[in-house]
């Protein structure tokens, strides 16, 4: 899709600190898509509707909160909202806006 990024969201990759071996078989791991994803099926269904919904009005999604301990896929899952509306993905924690008092127009682009 247009505008979409093609950039993994590991910081390993992304800083490369991997090499180009590495950083292939690390991106050919990650899945890209909702429907390569294994695992919480009622959220991944649910995000499917959202986005079957949007994208034929070429409309935005509304609002998507994606909250839980660390390790439950959340910038796994928001990669795959963003994949699949060709939209860039912008992240940050908590912690990081704390410490820098940075702003949503401030962030960077994934």
């Amino acid at each position: 899709m247009p505008g979409m990024s093609e950039r993994s969201g590991n910081p390993l990759v992304e800083t490369g600190t991997l090499g180009n071996e590495e950083r292939d078989f690390e991106l050919g791991l990650r899945p890209r898509r909702l429907r390569d994803y294994i695992g919480q099926t009622k959220v991944i269904d649910n995000l499917d509707i959202f986005i079957r919904a949007a994208l034929p009005r070429a409309e935005a999604l509304d609002h998507v909160l994606l909250h839980g301990p660390p390790g439950l896929c959340k910038t796994t899952l928001a990669t795959f909202v963003a994949n699949e509306m060709g939209a860039d993905l912008k992240t940050t924690s908590g912690p990081v806006i704390e410490k820098s008092g940075i702003t949503g127009d401030s962030l960077p682009s994934r």
